[in-house]
């Protein structure tokens, strides 16, 4: 394929200096090749007592997990308009563990005994598959593929065993703790198993034409065939990969050459210098421009600093238990624990990277707080969002604090006596429950405390790594001779893609990056380069050369640096909850007349962006203003920038808030 590629540019450039009437450029697609490898998580989904002819006494197998390395080839054929057919072959591995509990009983002494048995199944299933598909490419770069995988089981084995788990000091009447050990060939097992198969895929362009490039994809396959003829057994598989795709381009594109106009009495133009440039539909007249801006939308110059200073972070936490429609089940993201973990239960042995891991647990954190603080006692407060099933339920209500209380009794042994229950409809102060964000926001437990210290803020020291950047804004000075189709601008490090901002359409001549403001990813002293890319309505590509951003670690050891993830506030409300004064004396306490204090506004993803924009700067002057703090030292973000995702109404609480950066100089 080399020289056949070596072959067809040289005769292009032969037929265009010599015969000087048709130039031809690789403009389309023609094939592509690649070499993929993937991690695949194996989703077994059985539904069968026992292996055939493999003697077992569960009543029945249902679920399994297990996972396995991919490694394979694929071929994909152009047929125009971004669609392709693709063919595919992989050597698989679809095994995992099968579990199944049974509840039975034991008999020892004459009397009866519960027990508790794990049966498993260790399956070692491996296969070749053959991946016919469709493949569809609607962006530049990103591909769809849509078809069957069909595998052609070479391997299936088994390993069985039935465990006795509880209880622990009880064994089976052979002595031992496991029965029914048996291992083999899995019988009657299907020869083919049919999938369906869907994938997406990005290119990354390792060469300037593209030719070369590494795609992550990411596939899943829903098993329609089972593993075994007499019993109903499918596997499901997500896969997580990339491929290594070479690309073949056609030679399509023709530019007819006519001689220009000859002026009177000049000399003709050299045809050479009117040679259209098919390649100029796009042209980047320079590197991107880049321009740095603080927290206080000021230009800065370069280099980009990023401190690493050794933070102690406060992490405040909001006294609800939110609960899904119609539930009183505590959700399972609040950490649960059993009461035999209490005992060695540390909140400073926690790993903690943001306020949230804090709230979830909240449970615990009350729990070991009122073992510490014995004559504290805490009202709990049950509320409904007063809507639909829940409208006018006061049982509900009740019985979600009551799920509250039986936790904090059963597990942390607090005496039921030192926890009152409370419940009404709506909370006292209810978000908007004309909207489904606010209805789940009422949904919820409120704790309320005898003493505050019982929702004192938790401690953690972390090395946090800041940059002084808070945008980049990237002017690109591009001409295009042809209409826009789409166009990208990335950011690496050290070969780490940091950020990439895309569109379609005409590229914007200022592209603006908000760079997290912890700068957990710029690691290393290197600069950040940064470069456009675009591609026209007739595929033609362009890139511009790469612009440098200079960058300087600091490691700053004569600096103490406090962080405050504290003051949370009502839903639409700047003023400051009374609640929070406590806070605000704790931060004051640490600011000396050396300090500089920076104070941060957010806000939800509920509604305006200019309007959330306006209220967290408002909630950031009245921190600030309560700290003695020069407001220009506070900033709004409003919802520009998600401190945590808001699909949960915690995730919306705490971007109602306002943090308080503290950093001082120790000499």
């Amino acid at each position: 394929m080399k020289p056949f590629l070596i072959s067809v540019a040289a005769c292009s450039l032969f037929a265009m200096n010599v015969c000087a009437q048709n130039t031809a450029v690789p403009d389309t697609v023609d094939w592509q090749a690649g070499a993929c490898g993937s991690y695949g998580m194996n989703q077994q989904k059985p539904k069968f007592d026992a292996l055939p002819n493999v003697p077992n006494c569960c009543p029945e197998f249902t679920s399994g997990s297990g996972n396995g390395i991919n490694i394979g080839a694929w071929f994909r054929k152009e047929l125009g308009s971004g669609i392709g057919l693709q063919l595919g072959a992989e050597l698989q591995s679809l095994g995992g563990l099968i579990t199944a509990n049974e509840n039975h009983i034991l008999f020892r002494n004459g009397a009866e005994v519960n027990a508790v048995s794990e049966h498993s199944i260790d399956a070692k299933l491996q296969a070749i598959s053959f991946i016919p598909s469709v493949s569809i490419n609607p962006l530049n770069r990103l591909y769809v593929t849509l078809g069957a995988d069909l595998a052609l089981l070479t391997k299936a084995t088994y390993a069985q065993k039935e465990m006795l788990v509880s209880p622990r000091n009880e064994v089976f009447e052979n002595e031992t703790k496991t029965r029914l050990q048996l291992s083999g060939d899995i019988q009657q097992r299907s020869s083919l198993v049919p999938s369906l198969r869907m994938g997406l895929s990005y290119g990354i362009p390792l060469d300037a034409r593209g030719s070369m490039s590494l795609a992550p994809e990411v596939s899943y396959s829903l098993g329609v065939g089972n593993i075994n003829k007499e019993v109903e057994w499918k596997v499901n598989v997500l896969r997580l990969g990339a491929s290594l795709v070479y690309t073949s381009f056609t030679n399509s594109a023709f530019y007819p050459y006519t001689d220009p106009a000859v002026p009177d009495g000049k000399k003709p133009v050299s045809p050479d210098s009117k040679l259209p440039d098919p390649l100029a539909a796009i042209l980047f007249k320079a590197p991107p421009q880049v321009k740095l801006y603080d927290n206080a939308d000021s230009e800065i110059p370069q280099p980009l600093v990023v401190s690493n200073v050794i933070t102690s972070n406060y992490f405040a936490m909001i006294n609800y238990v939110f609960f899904d429609n119609n539930s009183d089940a505590i959700a399972p993201r609040y950490k649960q624990l059993d009461a035999s973990e209490t005992r060695n239960y540390e909140p400073s042995e926690l790993t903690i990277k943001s306020t949230l891991d804090v709230y979830y647990q909240i449970l615990n954190l009350i729990g070991k707080r009122m073992n510490q603080l014995s004559s504290t006692t805490i009202t709990l407060v049950g509320c409904n969002a007063d809507v639909g099933d829940e409208k006018a339920n006061v049982g509900l209500s009740r019985r979600r604090a009551t799920s509250i209380k039986k936790y904090l009794t059963d597990v942390w042994k607090v005496d039921e006596n030192r926890i009152m229950i409370e419940s009404r409809n709506l909370p006292a102060t209810p978000s908007n429950s004309k909207t489904s964000d606010g209805q789940a926001e009422n949904r919820r437990v409120e704790i309320v405390p005898s003493i505050p210290e019982l929702l004192d803020p938790i401690t953690f020291n972390d090395s946090l790594r800041q940059t002084n950047v808070a945008k980049f804004v990237m002017n690109t000075p591009v001409e295009a001779k042809s209409p826009v189709k789409a166009w990208t601008v990335d950011a690496f490090q050290s070969g780490v893609l940091l950020k990439t901002i895309s569109g379609t359409g005409d590229i914007p001549r200022d592209i603006t990056w908000k760079p997290d403001a912890r700068a957990d990813r710029i690691v290393t002293e290197q600069p950040i380069r940064i470069r456009a890319e675009a591609v026209d309505t007739n595929g033609r590509t362009a890139a511009s050369d790469y612009t440098e951003v200079k960058v300087q670690q600091t490691s700053p050891k004569d600096l103490k640096n406090l962080r405050y993830s504290l003051i949370t506030f009502g839903f639409n409300e700047s003023s400051i909850p009374p609640s929070a004064q406590r806070i605000i004396d704790l931060i004051k306490r640490n600011i000396s007349p050396r300090s500089t204090v920076t104070v941060i506004g957010y806000s939800d993803r509920i509604g305006a962006s200019d309007y959330n924009k306006a209220l967290s700067q408002q909630r950031a002057v009245e921190i600030a203003k309560i700290l003695g703090v020069p407001e220009t030292n506070a900033f709004g973000i409003g919802n520009d920038e998600l401190i945590y995702k808001n699909d949960t109404p915690e995730g919306r609480f705490y971007c109602r808030t306002v943090m308080v950066n503290i950093s001082t100089p120790l000499k």
